[in-house]
């Protein structure tokens, strides 16, 4: 078992160089190709794996062409830059092959590299001398364009061999000669020589000649050999530094482009809440516009309090429907309150076109009044006008349930302010609000009741008729007037 096991493994150890020498004509074959393609950052990166593999195999040949692919690939990559550092990698890589192409003997890889060394170094590499014609089986001359194996490699070094054997025969012929003429200046010491010794001499001399010329060549090798793994080492540092730098540059951008998404997320999450908040702060303004006038709003908004003010000249209206007590009290509690619902929207929409202020509505009372809380000449026009048309209105819509509304106008002097800390209301005080009222009470359904005070004003652009006094809390009888529609 333990011979099989020492079998299998020097097996492997013998396959292992084939193997690699394999692989690495398959990646020359593929940078070829890659570089008919024009993809040369590819084709170099498979020209370094080719020369790695040569590397390891010893196989000075492949690493000879994977130089010169290589080189092609960096000068068509760098055609573009047209820099001294391109141009120097290429000139190394080609210098260096056409070293190992030398080592090699193939004489067509020295004419590949003479060929690109012209078109692509500022200094080419002369072409080498044709060399020798290299016997095979057949007898003719080996084709270089085979690739080397250790069969090639073999035969390579049994030719230097040979070389050397002729170069020590003609040395072997020219001592003969030199011994001749010593035998003929000393022809005494030569005959005391052993013929025998002298050629047995003569062929150890030889044979380490052999020897150390042998030797030469490995230990040039193996220097050639110790030089390409250091530059191996070499690039796969450079490699190792490059992709941690692109490892770096991934991990910043990406740094940037998270705090960058949080800065919008910050951005849009603010422009919402301020929006809310804007969308919040123009409800509460609508809410207090609903209760109180527009100016005294802006002052309780600037100033916090609105102080009570004296009015000289207001237009008050009132309006109550006749019979409501005992029509609610005949309707559901929903179609009352949507009954009243639709009447003080209309009243609210005819006060808001006459430029009259809601005051409040207290049941089926409604009240407003014109000239506050901005001072305006036209009130008590626009606040006669305003009942006219609520009382159309009224008998426009016959699908109301109320029988009939009393409309009661006059105009005098009020206080307005507001009142209360909850639920405030914006509300008017006077003799002028009771007058109003009292011409409320005291008018008929589908008719406008005016006071003196306020027929005195509207004489001209209405038509009124007198209808008699009616009495007033504290002022005495006060003269009343039908308006005619």
């Amino acid at each position: 078992m333990k011979n099989f096991t020492a079998s299998l493994f020097f097996l492997l150890l013998f396959l292992a160089p084939a193997l690699l020498s394999g692989q690495a004509a398959e990646q020359l074959e593929i940078t070829k190709k890659l570089l008919e393609e024009e993809r040369y950052k590819q084709a170099a990166l498979v020209a370094r794996e080719a020369y790695r593999n040569g590397v390891r195999t010893g196989d000075i040949g492949i690493m000879a062409e994977a130089l010169v692919l290589e080189a092609r690939a960096i000068s068509e990559d760098g055609a573009n830059a047209e820099n001294r550092r391109t141009l120097k990698a290429v000139e190394g890589k080609l210098k260096e092959a056409f070293r190992f192409a030398e080592k090699a003997g193939r004489d067509s890889l020295l004419k590949e590299v003479a060929f690109w060394s012209e078109n692509l170094m500022e200094n080419p590499i002369p072409p080498p001398p044709p060399p020798p014609p290299f016997p095979t089986e057949g007898g003719t001359a080996a084709s270089t364009d085979l690739k080397i194996n250790f069969r090639d490699l073999a035969r390579l070094k049994t030719f230097e061999f040979n070389t050397h054997n002729e170069a020590l025969n003609k040395q072997l012929d020219e001592l003969k000669l030199e011994k001749e003429s010593l035998e003929k200046k000393y022809k005494s010491e030569i005959t005391a020589l052993n013929l025998g010794q002298a050629q047995q001499e003569l062929i150890l001399a030889r044979k380490q000649q052999v020897i150390d010329s042998i030797s030469m060549a490995r230990l040039q090798d193996s220097l050639l050999v110790a030089q390409a793994q250091t530059d191996l080492q070499l690039q796969e540092t450079e490699l190792a530094r490059q992709r941690n730098r692109m490892i770096l540059l991934f991990v910043i951008a990406g740094a940037v482009l998270a705090i960058a998404g949080v800065l919008t997320w910050l951005y849009f999450n603010s422009r919402r809440k301020n929006r809310i908040i804007e969308e919040e702060r123009r409800r509460s303004e609508d809410l207090l516009l609903n209760i109180l006038p527009a100016a005294v709003a802006e002052e309780l908004k600037s100033s916090g309090k609105a102080p009570a003010r004296q009015y000289q000249q207001v237009t008050v209206l009132f309006t109550d429907f006749q019979n409501f007590s005992r029509t609610a009290s005949e309707l559901e509690p929903q179609e009352l309150v949507n009954a009243l619902d639709e009447c003080f929207r209309a009243f609210d929409e005819i006060v808001e076109r006459h430029g009259l202020e809601k005051i409040k509505t207290i049941g089926d009372a409604y009240m407003c009044a014109g000239g506050l809380p901005q001072p305006d000449g036209s009130h008590p026009a626009e606040a006669v006008a305003a009942g006219l048309e609520m009382q159309a209105w009224l008998n426009q819509h016959k699908d109301i349930p109320f029988s009939g509304a009393r409309i009661g106008i006059h105009t005098g002097p009020v206080v307005a302010g507001v009142v209360g800390s909850k639920k405030f209301a914006y509300d008017i005080w006077g003799d002028t609000v009771n007058i109003a009222a009292r011409m409320e009470s005291e008018g008929q359904p589908g008719r406008v009741n005016v006071s003196h005070s306020t027929f005195e004003l509207v004489k001209d652009l209405f038509k009124c008729s007198h209808r008699g006094k009616v009495p007033a809390k504290n002022i005495g009888e006060v003269d009343m007037y039908f308006v005619e529609a």
